[in-house]
């Protein structure tokens, strides 16, 4: 989407594999999430060896997040979506919902969300949606947040590439 093409730049400027990419956008969810990148990596079975370099560059990234007032989770989720050709989304049936509309469906769900509510996305692609719905929550429960999105949050994907996206994403909420 417009709004995260000079990130996209940055991202593409030192990663030039899509698995690369992720791993850099991992990083980023860190340094939104507050929690070690090397935990991460390990819980996940990543190799950590250029851990400092992904960190720097997704440092880099979050400062453009910022200034563009985009929550990291759904920038995370934008810019971890495959790059696929027309022809490749029509077989594959992979098309990615905008932020805007994932604000407006999330907005929709505000006043059913509860503390304990659960919420599934069963073609979640890179997470945009539960992102959105993460944003709403955190708004109204700032404080259980993390809970919530480990406990009662749920994403399913044919693809393992979309559900690492939307892992990164929701990782932003997570300590």
């Amino acid at each position: 989407e417009g709004l995260v093409v000079g990130c996209r730049m940055l991202l593409e400027r030192y990663s030039t594999s899509h698995e690369q990419q992720l791993f850099v956008l991992e990083a980023l969810a860190s340094l939104c999430g507050g929690f070690s990148f090397r935990k991460f990596c390990a819980l996940f079975s990543r190799d950590c060896a250029e851990s400092e370099s992904a960190v720097a560059q997704a440092k880099e990234i979050k400062k453009q997040l910022e200034a563009i007032g985009l929550p990291c989770s759904l920038g995370i989720s934008i810019l971890a979506r495959e790059p696929l050709s027309i022809s490749e989304q029509k077989k594959t049936g992979a098309f990615y919902t905008g932020f805007r509309l994932s604000y407006l469906v999330s907005n929709q769900i505000q006043e059913q969300l509860a503390l304990k509510s659960d919420i599934a996305d069963i073609s979640s692609g890179t997470g945009i949606l539960l992102a959105g719905a993460c944003e709403c929550y955190l708004g109204k429960f700032p404080k259980s947040i993390s809970e919530w999105v480990a406990s009662h949050v749920y994403a399913y994907d044919l693809s393992p590439l979309a559900i690492r996206g939307t892992i990164a994403a929701l990782s932003c909420y997570l300590s």
